[in-house]
């Protein structure tokens, strides 16, 4: 077991681009490779206003993604999440779980840049 506490400097982590566009970009600040986390990973999204939305899936299948708990933090700005026929709008200071075994699509209605904290478990990175 790693008892080592590590401190990760967001500047000092290159932003990813999974989905595409420039618009939409992840930072994985916590990972096993980075810490030697394996139950969490933490990162932090950045949605331009405009962005493509994307989606995301923790449905059986969906490889190491699958059987996934996720938690979102809104930092600023508001998304808008659909899944199963449904949406719900989330603003900053909002707190949203996903259990696992959902495909859904999140977007940036807005006209400001969102930023979303959010801890995947268990780490798959």
């Amino acid at each position: 077991m790693n008892k080592e506490v590590k401190v990760v400097h967001s500047k000092d982590v290159e932003s990813i681009t999974p989905y595409g566009p420039e618009s939409v970009r992840l930072k994985r600040l916590i990972t096993k490779k980075r810490v030697g986390s394996e139950r969490i990973l933490f990162g932090k999204l950045l949605m331009e206003p405009g962005a493509q939305p994307f989606e995301w899936s923790t449905e059986p299948g969906s490889g190491v993604f699958a059987g996934m708990d996720e938690v979102y933090y809104v930092l600023e700005g508001m998304i808008r999440i659909h899944w199963d026929g449904k949406a719900i709008e989330a603003k900053e200071g909002d707190v949203i779980y996903f259990p696992p075994g959902w495909k859904y699509k999140v977007e940036n209605p807005g006209n400001e840049r969102v930023i979303v904290l959010y801890a995947t478990s268990p780490a798959f990175e």
